[in-house]
């Protein structure tokens, strides 16, 4: 066994500094993994290694970029150091010297000979007996953190492949890119990365097809759709968010003809319009947007803007007081005379009376379309008429999330409990999971911030972890958010 050395950097970032030569293979590059970190943008990640071997330690160049020199000569193979043997690294500069007991050795072998010299390198050899020792230890100790490490990352690899299979590429993207940022070098992950990139996007373009289709926007709706990729691992909600926009367009087609039926002609004709926009080869919607066009030309005159604004609030007000067929009424004697606002309002309450019909079986969605169409209606204001709706909505709010943080879907969860206090602000339980969430990410948050100076890519691992656990309208996330622009830089 070859005792240790040490290498003198003479020039460079780490100028002044000795690098004991412990293990049994020390690397030199850029990366925090290496054995010697070296702050110089000309040295690669993995630029150098040193190994020790029975003729000492030799100096081999792993592929570098700007290369090695030894002793002013290119490094081209693995070559074994001699003690004052000068290795370059773009604008680093090491010098090598060996163990001083070797050097102490070679001196006695010059000196003496025969059996005086045995005995004289006796004591030395013992102890590099024990050196050689302490080096085995350490590196079985190094080689078990590495272990350790490798299937750390390889377990998180299978945590975001499994979310990918359930779909919440966000989630899993925000995973991979944290491997990423550990220098993890795992097969595939750069092809994850980059799928997820684009998934995410597609997930994006999903969401807004829906949200169209809430608010019967069907041309809009079609437009997001036809921009999702071809090669979408998405299938199921983009067939969900199809039989929707379907499911919508017969919805629409219903309620144009009806429209047709009581003369809004305006109405029915916004209606085809936004069909054909979505449909451009639906038959029947070009023959309603044709008929709707050449009736609205003989609609009788219009009442004077301020009686229909009357009739209006007329009705928004019954609404509000509880009287939704009066509110009916009046808004079907104001939306015969073509007032938009009218027309507008009488289909809000014809929505919230069908649901209302069945609120007792609505799912999360349907509650939520009750209480947006109630506020319409109400001008801002929750009726009477949904107070019930509103209790059973904050109760789901909270069921889910807490379902959300038993799966670890902190955000998620945080999200869902912050909505059911909208609703419930006096829901005990909703509140105290406000209160137990925002406290885990504050202390994430604590913890990154501790790293940033010493451990920039740890930190940066952290603050995304707070990212993922918190909402975007969330004061750490918004924090995090900023250390990991600027750790970024």
């Amino acid at each position: 066994m070859v005792e240790g050395g040490r290498l003198v950097c003479t020039a460079g970032p780490c100028a002044g500094r000795t690098f004991e030569l412990s293990a049994n293979e020390v690397v030199i590059g850029r990366s925090s993994r290496c054995g010697i970190v070296i702050g110089d943008p000309g040295v690669s990640r993995w630029h150098l290694a040193l190994r020790r071997s029975l003729n000492g330690w030799a100096a081999e160049d792993l592929g570098s970029g700007n290369g090695t020199t030894l002793n002013g000569q290119p490094l081209r193979q693995a070559t074994t150091l001699s003690d004052g043997d000068v290795l370059s690294l773009a604008a680093t500069r090491f010098s090598y010297r060996a163990c001083a007991r070797r050097r102490f050795a070679a001196e006695l072998r010059s000196r003496f000979r025969g059996r005086r010299l045995a005995v004289l390198l006796l004591v030395p050899a013992l102890a590099l007996g024990w050196v050689g020792l302490r080096a085995h230890q350490a590196a079985v100790a190094k080689n078990e953190e590495a272990r350790r490490a490798k299937e750390a990352a390889a377990y998180a690899f299978q945590r975001g492949k499994k979310l990918v299979r359930q779909g919440d590429w966000r989630q899993a993207q925000l995973t991979f890119e944290a491997l990423q940022a550990q220098a993890t070098e795992l097969p595939g992950l750069q092809e994850y990365i980059e799928r997820g990139k684009k998934e995410i996007e597609n997930q994006n373009l999903l969401d807004r097809a829906t949200a169209a289709l809430e608010e019967d926007e069907l041309g809009a709706a079609a437009e997001a759709l036809s921009s999702v990729s071809p090669d979408t691992q998405l299938r199921s909600q983009l067939q969900q968010v199809r039989a929707l926009l379907e499911q919508r367009a017969v919805a629409q087609m219903n309620e144009a003809r009806r429209a047709l039926a009581e003369r809004d002609y305006p109405r029915a004709l916004e209606i085809a319009e936004d069909l054909l926009a979505a449909l451009p080869k639906n038959s029947e919607a070009e023959s309603l947007a044709e008929r709707s066009r050449r009736a609205a030309a003989a609609r009788p005159k219009p009442l004077a803007q301020g009686r229909l604004a009357r009739m209006r609030d007329a009705a928004a007000q019954r609404f509000r007081a509880g009287d939704l067929k009066g509110a009916i009424s009046v808004a079907e004697e104001c939306a015969v005379k073509a007032s938009e606002p009218c027309r507008r309002l009488l289909g809000q309450l014809r929505e919230i009376a069908a649901l209302l019909g069945r609120a007792e079986q609505l799912d999360l969605n349907g509650l939520e379309r009750l209480l947006e169409l109630d506020m319409r209606a109400a001008g801002g204001h929750a009726s009477s008429l949904v107070v019930p709706a509103v209790a059973r909505a904050g109760a789901l709010y909270y069921k889910e999330a807490v379902q959300a943080k038993g799966a670890a879907q902190w955000a998620r969860a945080m999200e869902l409990a912050a909505k059911a206090l909208t609703l419930a602000p006096d829901h005990l339980g909703a509140r105290s999971l406000v209160g137990e969430l925002k406290a885990r990410a504050k202390e994430l948050f604590v913890f990154a911030y501790s790293l940033k100076d010493t451990a920039p890519e740890d930190s940066m691992v952290k603050f995304k972890e707070v990212l993922a656990r918190t909402p975007p309208d969330d004061e750490f996330h918004r924090k995090a958010q900023t250390w990991i622009e600027k750790l970024s830089r």
